[in-house]
């Protein structure tokens, strides 16, 4: 269970894997027109081990991708001690986070799983 300890809040491990397709700025598309960069079409979902309180998990996990429809570009923690390839379709988290990088092609699902959790499906 969540509490507190000396006033500090303290994490569980991880019940869930929380998954949200990240939204650009909406003035992102003229300002990459005015620095003559195009759009390359991906699109960043940002993982999340959830505790049972909706809190961030204490747990880093092994989160797997599979995409159906796009090309799995990488996954992505920010722990630089992580020499994974960017290009496996998997990563453990770090910080109870993984962003996962994907160019869709039509109508895309990705399936995230993490070893005991539910899987969660985003559409792209």
């Amino acid at each position: 269970a969540e509490g507190r300890l000396m006033g500090v809040l303290t994490r569980d491990d991880a019940v869930r894997l929380e998954a949200t397709l990240w939204q650009a700025p909406a003035d992102l598309p003229s300002r990459l027109a005015a620095a003559g960069i195009g759009d390359d079409g991906v699109v960043q979902i940002e993982c999340t081990l959830r505790d049972g309180n909706g809190e961030r998990a204490r747990n880093d996990l092994l989160v797997s991708a599979a995409v159906e429809g796009g090309d799995l570009l990488g996954l992505e923690s920010g722990d630089l001690g992580d020499n994974t390839p960017y290009t496996e379709a998997h990563r453990k988290t770090f910080g109870g986070r993984v962003i996962v990088f994907v160019r869709p092609e039509g109508p895309t699902r990705v399936r995230l799983s993490a070893p005991g959790l539910g899987d969660v499906e985003v559409e792209c």
